[in-house]
């Protein structure tokens, strides 16, 4: 954080900082301040598609889904072949009870990053939670294996 901070100091306008230092405070449960940090880089650059996918993940973090699925939109929009932000875009969809949308997106992110766990133990989850028990499990069984 010490260096990032330092970073801005020398160019505040350096959007990938500011979205860095979000992410510090995020993962230190300081939403806040993380909320603070991605807006300043959006300020910047309102094209910084991590920023928007940061913004996101803070509300769906805080159950706040229509502000996540808004976000993650952006971000999508922005980067339309990013598996991280398409898998989080279906879980803020299936947090609203859109739950085709969720798993169509989840597939779309599976499709773009088949090294990529996460879209598909999500898929398992949504599919677990829909009481598809035996795809869930296919679904479990053929993620990629992380090391």
């Amino acid at each position: 954080m010490k260096n990032l901070l330092r970073a801005l100091q020398l160019d505040s306008r350096f959007a990938y900082a500011h979205t860095l230092c979000g992410h510090e405070y995020v993962a230190l449960e300081d939403y806040e301040n993380g909320i603070k940090c991605y807006q300043n880089a959006l300020e910047v650059d309102e094209r910084h598609y991590y920023s928007w996918n940061g913004l996101g993940f803070v509300y769906l973090r805080q159950d706040k889904f229509e502000f996540s699925e808004h976000h993650f939109r952006k971000a999508y929009l922005i980067n339309q072949h990013s598996s991280i932000i398409m898998c989080y875009l279906g879980m803020a969809l299936y947090s609203l009870k859109r739950n085709e949308e969720a798993v169509e997106k989840i597939e779309q992110a599976i499709l773009a990053d088949k090294t990529n766990p996460l879209p598909a133990y999500q898929k398992a989850n949504i599919l677990l939670s829909l009481e598809i028990c035996d795809e869930a499990l296919k679904h479990l069984e053929q993620m990629p294996k992380v090391i």
